[in-house]
Parts: structure tokens; sequence; C-alpha cells
């Protein structure tokens, strides 16, 4: 994980930083004086996250890079952020701008890996090799069925206290649809690509296959659930024998089976039916494996889109040459119903 000194933010950054410190009294009182900047965190493509230090406790605040984008709704990353950290599954929210796309949270320290000494001072957010901690390649993914499983089960309710309700989530429809969901956000992510649409590089069978998974998705007709959308390795982090999930900008309500299909993104596909099994606790039936493989595809061809519209050549092949492999393999398009 790339880490930079505190002075190479812009200088607008560092003011919009320093007055969130000089506020700390309204988010940290229990400190003594300001916590201090001590460096820059990677952040990801969109923010910059600032590791701050105080007398007890360590933070980091995140400060958002360029123009913000269109698909990204702050509201409902706070809403959710909220929902998951009183759970337990995310680390709380001291301070939040919606507006500006601010957020400060505590920082939290990875479990150190057996047979290594703990750092005497705060490391950058780790890095997935960083994260496995204590975990064994079998019991990782053990825990990110258990993590991905929880935060699919947790319910919106009104006061958005983390209370269980049978009524439907009280988010804007929009929220709901956006930027995750079937046939419908596959059409927006390529509409974003627009001339760079990465997609018309398909032979014109491996379109109709990505169509037909399409379609069946559409037909299955889930309940939205609470899905983080980005639990990818970097945004786990080991701590305390559990895994905690970092960075819910892309949070929203959709399909469980296209959050679970992110995660696998990263996975050899014999850990990926892993991860689904272990997700399932059980064996998959074939209708479950299908709409896994379905959603494998949708989430392969979307990650294209997505790098196309910021012009990610590598990252735009590397995507598509994992979508067209999805494509062909796994007896796509042999189960129909």
């Amino acid at each position: 994980m790339a880490q930079a000194s505190y002075e190479s933010l812009e200088p607008g950054q560092r003011d919009i930083c320093e007055r969130v410190i000089a506020a700390y009294d309204c988010w940290a009182p229990q400190e003594p004086r300001a916590p201090r900047p001590l460096r820059r965190l990677d952040g990801g493509y969109s923010n910059v996250c600032v590791l701050l230090a105080g007398e007890g406790a360590c933070y980091v605040l995140r400060l958002p890079q360029g123009t913000q984008a269109p698909y990204v709704n702050r509201q409902r990353e706070l809403k959710l952020q909220r929902l998951a950290s009183a759970a337990g599954l995310a680390p709380a929210v001291l301070y939040c701008d919606t507006k500006l796309g601010l957020m400060l949270t505590p920082y939290i320290r990875a479990d150190v890996p057996d047979g290594q000494r703990a750092p005497t001072s705060p490391p950058a957010i780790g890095t997935a090799r960083a994260n496995a901690g204590r975990f064994a390649p079998h019991a990782r993914i053990e825990a990110l069925a258990r993590l991905l499983r929880r935060i699919h089960a947790l319910s919106i309710s009104p006061d958005d206290d983390g209370t269980a309700s049978t009524e439907p989530p009280e988010l804007d429809p929009q929220a709901v649809d956006e930027p995750f969901r079937s046939s419908r956000g596959l059409r927006v992510w390529r509409d974003r690509a627009r001339e760079r649409d990465p997609l018309d590089a398909l032979s014109p069978a491996e379109s109709a296959t990505l169509e037909r998974c399409s379609e069946r998705i559409d037909r299955d007709a889930v309940r939205p659930r609470v899905c983080h959308n980005d639990l990818l390795e970097a945004n786990c982090i080991a701590s305390g024998g559990s895994l905690i999930a970092i960075d819910w900008e892309y949070a929203s309500l959709g399909d469980p089976f296209f959050d679970l299909a992110n995660t696998a993104a990263e996975l050899a596909d014999g850990d990926a039916r892993a991860l689904l099994r272990a997700y399932l606790e059980g064996p998959e039936s074939a209708h479950d494996a299908q709409r896994f493989e379905d959603q494998r595809r949708l989430q392969a061809a979307i990650a294209a889109c997505w790098h196309a519209a910021r012009g990610q050549e590598e990252a735009v092949h590397a995507a598509l040459e994992r979508l067209r492999r999805l494509l062909t393999t796994h007896g796509a398009g042999k189960v129909s119903r």
C-alpha cells in the first residue's frame, strides 16, 4: 500500500484536513490536544486518506480527490456504514460531511501475522497480504463468507438504528438501482464508457451469452439486500480475529450474489466456488451455481466498463479477458429456466 507524506496533499486538501483537525473537540473530545497528521495513505481511485495520530488513538480522514463520481451517493454510504458499524462490521463514523465527501473514522489496526512483531507505529491500512494476518487460506474464505452473510443480513429501519424491520428499506429507489443492479446497471456503465465501451470487442456469440446471463438475473427478481459492492482484499482488515469492512463508498441495496461475485473477482475459480459454498453453508444448488456464474460475468462486464470510463486501459484488458474466460467456461449458457 503506497504511502506519501502529508505535504504531498494539494493545498486545498491540507486546508480541509487542518479545519477538520481544529474541530477535534467535536469528534474526539477525549483527546487532550488536537491530533496531528502523520502521513497520507493510499485511498483508492477517487479518494485520499490521511492518518491522524492522537494521544490514545489514531484516525483516518478521507478526502475526495477530483470531481465526485455521479454514481457515488454519500448519504447512502453514511447510512449503510453506520448500520454496519452498529453490527461490528465496519469502522464507526466519527465525522462526516456528505456534501464535501469527507469521512473520519477510527484507525483499525490489523492483526499481526504469526511470527511477526507488532509495529511500533501505525502502519498504512493493510493490503490483502498484510491483512491475511492469522487466517490460513481456507479460514480466510470462511471469514469472507461470514462477513458477506452478516452484511446481507442487515436490515434498515426508518430510524437508521440497525434494528430489525419487515418493511422495505427506506432508501431512494434510484439508490436501490444504482450503481450495481442486473442488466440496467450494465447499460448504465456502458453508457458511461461511451465510445470506449470495451464490450464492443466481444464476439456475437460472447455478447449473446452475456445477454442470456442478464436475462436470467432479471427474471430472478431477488429482493435487494444491503451490499458492500467493493469487498476486495484491500477493503478487509483482519482485526481481533475477524474481518472488518472498510470503504463503503459503493455500498447500496442489490443482489447479494453480485456482492459475492465482486469479492470472487480476485479469487481463482476453485476458491470462488469455495466462497459460494461457504456463504451458503453447504453445497450449492444448480440454480445457485448458475446465478453465481451469471453474476460473475455481469461483474466482469461492469468492471471493464468502469475502468474504461476512467481510461484505465490495463485494467480494462484484465477485466475483459476475465469476462471472456467466464463466458466460455462453467457451462456458460447451458442452463436455462
